[in-house]
């Protein structure tokens, strides 16, 4: 899921460093050989729509949607891990941590 106005890139190619080796295979297998390519090839920035059509992301949604979509993610977590997923986890992953779901 990614937000409205986002694009994707590997900074670490304009910057002259190599990805790791696994990453690549990851890209690859997630989005294709040839859509791969041309982001590890080129540097530059995936368009939100491009990413999309190639399917680097799964959707595109808003704040809302994305806020909904984390307090879901943070009770299933809760349920599947016995209520030992804590907040502070979560928030590391973007949420705030601030609402309790």
């Amino acid at each position: 899921m990614a937000r409205g106005a986002s694009d994707f890139a590997l900074n670490e190619i304009n910057q002259g460093l190599m990805l790791p080796s696994g990453f690549i295979r990851m890209l690859v297998g997630a989005i294709g050989p040839g859509a791969a390519r041309e982001i590890v090839l080129s540097g530059k920035p995936v368009l939100l729509e491009r990413a999309l059509e190639i399917r680097l992301v799964s959707e595109i949604a808003n704040g809302s949607a994305i806020h909904q979509r984390y307090i879901l993610t943070v009770r299933l977590a809760r349920r599947q891990t016995g209520g030992r997923f804590r907040r502070q986890q979560a928030g590391a992953s973007g949420g705030s941590g601030s609402h309790r779901p």
